[in-house]
């Protein structure tokens, strides 16, 4: 799905600003998988007093915010936002992207040279090796020469592991195959008792007993024109593919796997940052503390559903009050003076483009294996050969430099002959940038 290039960014703090400069016991960030900036006012009349509409309220709001960096997808926006920089420089492009080094697409955390913790299998073989700045987190330790503790969770890895740099003390992450919050042994070579006694809870199983039903009443929801007359996916393997979704019919390792479909993959967030706090001691020390919260359901749900659908809507209704249970949490634990936190989405979505085409609004669509197809046949036209292409991914064409060179060819030359073949052919391309033009 195309991303929404709009950022934004909610900061609550009481202290931080103030005349007398005091340090804050612990800085919290949230982030919100592929939330759209509407999406604080679209459902603004279902939300409660304690999420969104306390920030709202209590924080200063950024709502001029641009991407300067394309593809946005998960991993390179949990990486700008907590470098402070751009995927030229931090190095994570995408969140799967071709190395040229190596001539291979790369997973951003993926590192064989580390083991899984908390699991037998490759889930937790990763590390940050591929970020190529220090984040907020790293900062924050190297300030309080390493005093500091600076903790990251995510359901997904990058989401974990991105925020909280190099010298994180831990990063953690969910399990899809064991419902399991595991690491990697880059942070640690055992899970801390407190982790392991969470895991033997075996959370995932009990929220799947409930089913997911509309948090409101069913006249409270849109009439989910992301699939108007169309069939929804079917995601938990049910004839029933519309709510209330029930998981009964599903085994214990399916319920695992689909739990991140369901928003209370977020509800278990909250749960797992509490006892992070409590069991790691955060806020307890005379320098800050780090926490980051990466909510990834809302993107996993907006990407099967349409951000438009009913299943959108309730995950944000829901989220709504997990964060002011998360927030009502930590206003005890530390004082609501005593901690600076923001919320701001890695990228946001259109709508859903089909959905679009329906009603006559702007819209079109780059079938990629077309494109590349495409591609290729013009390269044996233009050049004899499709090896000049290197790689295609992620809307980038890599050109292989050696056969360039070795058919005595300019590389600019190729690059505009490209270029030119590019505008002429496919309407839905905006704009195309080159190498040299950059």
């Amino acid at each position: 799905m195309l991303k929404y290039k709009v950022l934004f960014l909610l900061i609550i703090s009481f202290n931080l600003f103030s005349q007398k400069l005091e340090r804050p016991k612990i800085v919290v960030s949230i982030v919100v998988d592929m939330m759209r900036f509407d999406d604080l006012y679209k459902y603004y009349d279902y939300y409660g007093e304690g999420g969104f509409r306390e920030l709202l309220k209590s924080g200063s709001v950024f709502n001029y915010a641009h991407y300067n960096y394309e593809p946005t997808t998960t991993a390179p926006g949990h990486a700008s936002i907590f470098t402070g920089s751009i995927p030229y420089f931090h190095g994570i492009i995408a969140n799967d992207f071709f190395d040229k080094s190596s001539e291979k697409v790369v997973n951003c955390v993926e590192d064989k040279n580390y083991q899984s913790v908390g699991s037998g299998d490759e889930i937790g073989k990763c590390s940050p090796k591929r970020l190529l700045a220090s984040t907020i987190a790293d900062q924050i330790r190297l300030f309080s020469e390493l005093r500091s503790k600076a903790f990251a969770i995510s359901i997904k890895n990058r989401g974990a592991i991105l925020p909280g740099g190099h010298i994180a003390n831990g990063a953690f992450w969910y399990n899809n195959k064991t419902g399991d919050f595991i690491t990697s042994s880059y942070y640690m070579n055992d899970l801390p008792l407190w982790i392991k006694k969470f895991n033997e809870r075996k959370l995932v199983q009990d929220y799947m007993k409930k089913g997911w039903d509309l948090f409101l009443d069913k006249d409270s929801y849109s009439s989910s024109p992301a699939y108007n007359g169309e069939i929804p996916p079917d995601i938990f393997k049910s004839s029933q593919n519309s709510f209330p979704y029930t998981f009964n019919h599903l085994t214990n390792e399916e319920k695992n796997n689909l739990f991140q479909f369901t928003p209370y993959s977020n509800q278990i967030l909250v749960e797992f940052a509490k006892d992070l706090i409590e069991n790691e001691n955060l806020g307890q020390n005379s320098f800050p503390d780090f926490l980051s919260v990466s909510f990834s359901s809302t993107d996993i749900i907006g990407h099967a559903w349409g951000n438009f659908s009913k299943e959108s809507m309730d995950v944000f209704i829901r989220l709504d009050r997990n964060l002011a249970e998360l927030i009502s949490y930590l206003n005890r634990k530390f004082g609501q003076n005593n901690y600076p936190l923001f919320l701001t989405s890695d990228h946001g979505a259109i709508e859903t483009p089909s959905f679009l085409k329906k009603v006559n609004s702007l819209t079109s669509e780059l079938k990629t294996k077309q494109f590349y197809d495409s591609l290729k046949s013009f390269a044996i036209n233009k050049f004899g050969s499709e090896k000049i292409i290197l790689n295609f991914s992620n809307r980038q064409i890599y050109l292989d430099r050696d056969y360039i060179n070795d058919h005595n060819l300019e590389f600019e030359d190729v690059e505009d002959s490209f270029v030119n073949y590019i505008r002429d052919n496919f309407d839905a391309i905006q704009s195309i940038m080159t190498r040299s033009d950059l």
